[in-house]
């Protein structure tokens, strides 16, 4: 039942990875509960970002381009980071880890920013 523990905390992800669950099995059906890998990484990320956001809103004095420069910059950190670790070695962990899945969803608030940021001086 440590699965059902771990969709509950949002930490189904991490527990792949410590089982070495394989990532898609040639057969069968995966266990229900192990779909949640992916919910749990993006729980994860909504729990850090915006604390992240705020400490960079504060030392960016709120200036928006300069918080959309500075997530550019995290897209690219995370992403080379991913790339770093792609090996037949590491493959679990860079397919369930939240940071090596954080790029994408920095992508996804970088666009959210810019849309406000087109929308408020347009």
């Amino acid at each position: 039942m440590l699965t059902l523990r771990a969709a509950l905390f949002y930490i189904t992800n991490w527990v792949c990875i410590v089982r070495e669950v394989a990532c898609f099995e040639a057969f069968g059906r995966p266990p229900l509960l192990q779909q949640l890998r992916s919910l749990g990484a993006e729980e994860q990320f909504y729990v850090l970002w915006p604390l992240s956001l705020l400490f960079l809103l504060r030392r960016l004095k709120r200036n928006r381009f300069g918080l959309l420069a500075a997530t550019a910059l995290l897209v690219a950190a995370f992403s080379t980071w991913m790339a770093v670790l792609t090996s037949p070695t590491a493959i679990l962990y860079v397919f369930y880890g939240t940071d090596t899945r954080a790029a994408a969803f920095l992508v996804e608030a970088m666009l959210a920013g810019g849309a406000q940021l087109k929308h408020r001086y347009a």
